[in-house]
């Protein structure tokens, strides 16, 4: 790694064979280990890429054409080829060829007693043709390539499906992307009278005429009742959280045939809200149409949180808070390495949107077999007023029918974290950093605290204000997050965490185990960093005034009358080196370790605590 950064080039073709698929993509999930080398420490992260077994993506534009056709009639069929990552390809020279095959598949469904019917069919098996046909186009500016397409009639075989298989080639690429089936008109068994077929074409709608792509709160929004009968008036209901929020009779004595409902939606329409509308005619028959329809949630109280972007160990930090003012402001701060562990310590803007959500209502089944008033929108109906309700149970629920189907085809039978020892990107310095040698200028780092802010302002008088504190000596990366409660606007949520760095050019790390025996000899690493642009020789120095464990060698021997241990190690610019000390710790609790790095440019400090544990 240089400065921290690898580059890894990936073959992509030697993974075609563990692909799920030919035809679709799969994930592939990329893990990558990193080693130190000096303390053997490994870290772990996860990734993923899509990886296709095709270079063009190829949709039909409009799923109707390719889905049915109509018997020697010409139609038209577009494509899109594009690149898998939608960039199109500007290519209007090369052809585009379309494939249609004749397929023919058999499908068997077996009754009770039905086995000697199929025998009997047996003997006149239909054959398929196979026929294929060609059609050649080329691609406009918007890679789209436009087909005139006529294809011949296929017959009607009982228990058969007869279609044509869709195939699209494109310079060295050839899929199959659909089925084709022809258009055939319903066959009626019983001709229906003049009042059923009027009954057939009524209709009464609700849509949502679509300005932007979504409901917004405090934006109106037209929604559009569509009727086959004229409208004399109509009555609406809001649904929402389990409430009626809105409901109203709208008078029509023009009679139209649609009408136009302008709605603004509140805060308490969100996240989703049901609008049920209905009337009754002159006959005397209830007519109804319901729809859900999403909100974007939005908190109305907001906090924001600003802080420096880098700053040293230890030092005073100012966060600036911007809420409405007389809140309740929660603060929490943790170190970005705890959060590869778990990840759920912090409140989400978006899981109010599920959380509210748990309070729609459905209305319970009625015990019927067709839809009935209210179902979704989570209301019930009482009316005295005629509507279309099915008790009659259908004939593929019943116990006589059950069917089994079987197909045979033609053929035969898937951040950069900076850690102890990291770096940041933005992390730079020149030798003249102002860092002095002598041990007693050097500030000695002792706060390495996993959180760095759990704390609470009872009140704010401001909408703007600024908050004091100091930060653990870790070199690290910290995220801020926070909560306001206001009496008038409520709850409030940081929408993005706040990131601020520590970081100094020249420090010392040490990686501790959890914990260690008494009289256990263990080998405790010290890495020292160096982001100046000078090569520095540094004197890395343990010291033990305190006489709590005892200094040994590679032999094992003790060195009782050593208070301290010295060593010296050159560090690359914008490098680190290592050594390390073999000591026996003397008591049980917490023992001090406390480092020392010098050079002649700069110096660093840390005192560091080792949990000790009896032997047995």
């Amino acid at each position: 790694m240089i400065q921290g950064k690898s580059k890894i080039d990936l073959d992509v073709k030697e993974y075609e064979a563990f692909m799920d698929s030919k035809t679709s993509p799969s994930y592939l999930s990329i893990v990558a280990t990193v080693e130190e080398e000096f303390t053997g420490v490994k870290i772990n992260a996860t990734s993923g890429s899509t990886v296709y077994p095709y270079r063009y993506s190829m949709n039909c534009i409009s799923y109707d054409t390719c889905s049915v056709f109509q018997a020697d009639k010409e139609a038209e069929v577009e494509f899109q080829i594009v690149y898998v990552d939608g960039t199109h390809l500007n290519d209007t020279k090369s052809p585009v060829e379309l494939i249609y095959t004749e397929v023919l598949n058999k499908y068997r469904v077996w009754y009770p007693d039905s086995d000697e019917e199929n025998s009997k069919e047996a003997d006149t098996e239909p054959v398929s043709e196979n026929r294929t046909f060609h059609f050649r186009s080329h691609m406009n500016e918007s890679s789209i390539a436009v087909f005139k397409v006529s294809l011949p009639d296929l017959r009607d075989y009982r228990k058969h499906a007869h279609f044509y298989k869709m195939e699209l080639k494109y310079r060295d690429e050839q899929r199959e992307l659909y089925s084709t089936y022809q258009y055939r008109e319903p066959k009626n068994l019983d001709p229906l009278s003049a009042e059923e077929n009027d009954k057939l074409k009524e209709f009464f709608q609700l849509e949502y005429k679509r300005y932007d792509d979504k409901i917004e709160i405090n934006k109106e929004s037209q929604f559009t009742v569509n009727s086959s009968q004229p409208l004399s008036y109509v009555v609406y209901n809001v649904v929402g959280r389990g409430n009626i929020l809105k409901s109203d009779r709208i008078d029509l004595p023009d009679r139209p045939k649609f009408h136009n409902i302008s709605l603004t939606p509140t805060e308490m329409w969100a996240p989703n809200f049901a609008l049920y509308v209905y009337y009754v005619d002159e006959k005397g028959e209830y007519h109804y149409a319901e729809q859900r329809y999403y909100v974007q949630y939005r908190l109305q109280n907001q906090i924001n949180i600003t802080a420096p972007e880098q700053v040293k160990p230890g030092e005073n930090v100012s966060l600036k808070i911007k809420t409405a003012p007389n809140s309740f402001v929660g603060l929490t701060a943790v170190d970005q390495s705890v959060l590869l562990l778990r990840s759920n310590n912090d409140l989400r803007p978006h899981e109010f949107d599920w959380v509210l959500s748990s309070y729609t209502t459905t209305t319970p089944h009625q015990g019927g077999y067709s839809d009935y008033p209210g179902w979704s929108s989570g209301v019930v109906t009482l009316t005295n007023a005629d509507y279309f309700y099915n008790w009659t149970k259908p004939e593929y629920l019943s116990s006589e029918f059950v069917p089994r189907l079987y197909h045979t085809s033609s053929k035969l039978p898937e951040s950069g974290i900076l850690g102890a020892a990291g770096r940041p990107a933005m992390a730079e310095a020149d030798s003249g950093s102002g860092f002095s040698a002598s041990s007693a200028e050097v500030q000695v780092r002792k706060d390495f605290s996993e959180t760095w802010l759990f704390d609470n302002i009872e009140s704010t008088n401001e909408e703007e204000f600024t908050y004091v504190t100091k930060i653990p000596d870790t070199i690290t990366s910290w995220l801020i997050s926070g909560f306001s409660m206001n009496p008038n606007k409520g709850l409030g949520i940081t929408a993005d965490k706040t990131k601020v760095v520590t970081f100094q050019p020249f420090f010392i790390s040490i990686r501790l185990p959890y914990s260690v025996k008494r009289g256990e000899v263990i080998n405790v690493p010290a890495l020292v960093f160096n982001y100046l642009n000078k090569d520095l020789d540094v004197e890395v120095i343990l010291d033990n005034n305190d006489g709590e464990y005892e200094f040994m060698d590679i032999t094992n021997e003790v060195h009782n009358d050593e208070k301290q241990v010295k060593k010296v190690v050159r560090v690359p610019a914008h490098g680190a080196a290592g050594v390390s000390f073999m000591l026996r710790p003397k008591i049980i609790g917490n023992v001090m370790l406390k480092y020392l790095a010098k050079s002649p440019l700069a110096g660093d400090a840390i005192h560091k605590t080792m949990k000790v544990v009896p032997e047995v």
